[in-house]
């Protein structure tokens, strides 16, 4: 025996309800999540004096934290857009910021540098030791400037994938071909800063 047009009512109402419930409680449930953040990083400028082409080198020194209590895993760092073939071919965290006193002129990888064998960062934002440090190995594959501009950061938290983008600048400069010389992009960019 079929239902009525009244119940057939009565159990599509339910039916909606039940979802409705449940997205409410799966957008509470997303929200609680922590979320990966870098304070203080924004227009963050970083330079590799006189880099050479698919030579690795080590940019240090990016805070980052979470906006409450618990655990996230960074599975992927990419330049949002790049210059001369610029790109990150590894990362690491450690867990708090160091003294910033590497060279990030000299050829060097993270594996050599040691510390950064981690992905995860479980430290929130605002406690005493507050801020875990991403660095970056990156390298280019043209001669001249090389340049990376923003950085997209994929972290997994357990239950959801999110990505943070934070405004960086990465500049790998170095002798056009056949020269010894810095190219001029690279000599206006240092000009620039400087100024």
């Amino acid at each position: 025996m079929g239902l009525s047009a009244r119940n057939t009512r009565v159990v599509a109402v339910a039916v909606v309800v039940v979802i409705g419930v449940a997205a409410a409680g799966f957008r509470v449930y997303q929200d609680r999540a922590a979320d990966l953040v870098s304070p203080g990083a924004a227009g963050t400028n970083r330079f590799v004096a006189s880099s050479q082409p698919e030579t690795s080198y080590v940019v240090e020194g990016l805070d980052v934290c979470l906006d409450r209590p618990g655990d996230v895993t960074i599975t992927d760092v990419s330049f949002v857009t790049n210059q001369g073939g610029a790109r990150v071919t590894a990362w690491g965290v450690r867990p708090q910021l160091a003294t910033r006193g590497a060279d990030p002129s000299q050829p060097s990888t993270l594996g050599r540098r040691g510390g950064f064998e981690r992905r995860d960062v479980t430290r929130t934002c605002g406690a005493p030791t507050d801020s875990s440090e991403l660095a970056l190995e990156v390298r280019k594959s043209a001669p001249g400037l090389g340049r990376g501009l923003d950085l997209r950061i994929t972290y997994d938290t357990g239950l959801f994938t999110r990505e943070l983008e934070v405004e960086m600048d990465v500049v790998l400069c170095g002798p056009e071909t056949g020269s010894t010389s810095v190219s001029r992009a690279c000599a206006d960019i240092e000009s620039a800063e400087a100024g």
